[in-house]
This record gives C-alpha cells, sequence and structure tokens, in this order.
C-alpha cells in the first residue's frame, strides 16, 4: 500500500524475516550505522529463507 511505510508493509506479509531485513535496512540507511559481518550473514540466510518460503 502507497501510504505503508517498509516496516509497516514488512510486518503486513506475516514474515518475520522480512521484518529483520527492514530494520537493519533502517538502521543502515536512517541511522548511519553499518552491518557486521554476522548481521550480514543473518540477512543471507533470512532472505534464502524468504526465497525458500515463495517456492513452495
Amino acid at each position: 500500500m502507497p501510504h505503508q511505510t517498509p516496516l509497516e508493509f514488512a510486518s503486513a506479509t506475516g514474515f518475520d524475516e522480512a521484518v529483520r531485513i527492514t530494520e537493519k535496512y533502517n538502521g543502515v540507511r536512517f541511522g548511519e550505522k553499518e552491518l557486521s559481518e554476522d548481521e550480514s550473514d543473518a540477512i543471507e540466510n533470512w532472505l534464502r529463507v524468504l526465497e525458500t518460503t515463495k517456492e513452495h
């Protein structure tokens, strides 16, 4: 929906992984944070979960 923030949209998907990815994005984009290697790895895993979920 056009009136939703990215985090609201991610929450509406019902996928915790989408919320986590969006929270990390917001931290980097608006909070001037950098991702650690562990955070980057976690995002890759969350994306794989979402990709696998989409296929089923």
